[in-house]
């Protein structure tokens, strides 16, 4: 579940719950689909890998979000859905790792309803909790 929080100038912000680390990821990639598209007009047709290893809990979920962003700005794929598994390493329970298959396709502007252009995510006011977090962007 995420909510979409207006009171932030010039940023967008999101709460975002589950009931596991990974259930965290797959919202977080959902609130990033709602806030740039209108994610009924993608077709999830396309995957995409993404492996982060070793990062503490908030940085691992920054950089997941900074790497959908990427291939948005870089490889022009829309992502709005994504099926993820973190885990906490076993010798170091500071550091986690997350593989994720982002699912999407190539934007087709004809075809997709763009929002808002996303720049990065932010540091300002955000934390993550392995079933919690608040997130703010830089539009």
């Amino acid at each position: 579940m995420f909510r979409i929080l207006d009171h932030y100038t010039a940023d967008v912000g999101v709460d975002i719950e589950a009931d596991a680390p990974g259930g965290l990821f797959a919202e977080a990639c959902r609130a990033l689909a709602q806030i740039t598209m209108d994610p009924d007009s993608v077709v999830p047709a396309q995957s995409r890998t993404l492996c982060i290893e070793k990062r503490p809990f908030d940085l691992l979920l920054f950089e997941f979000l900074e790497e959908l962003i990427y291939l948005r700005d870089a490889e022009q794929f829309l992502s709005i859905d994504a099926d993820c598994e973190v885990m906490q390493d076993p010798s170091d329970t500071t550091l986690w790792s997350l593989h994720a298959e982002v699912r999407g396709e190539p934007i087709d502007h004809k075809r997709h309803k763009l929002k808002v252009e996303i720049k990065a995510v932010t540091f300002h006011d955000f934390h993550a909790e392995p079933t919690r977090a608040r997130v703010v962007f830089d539009i």
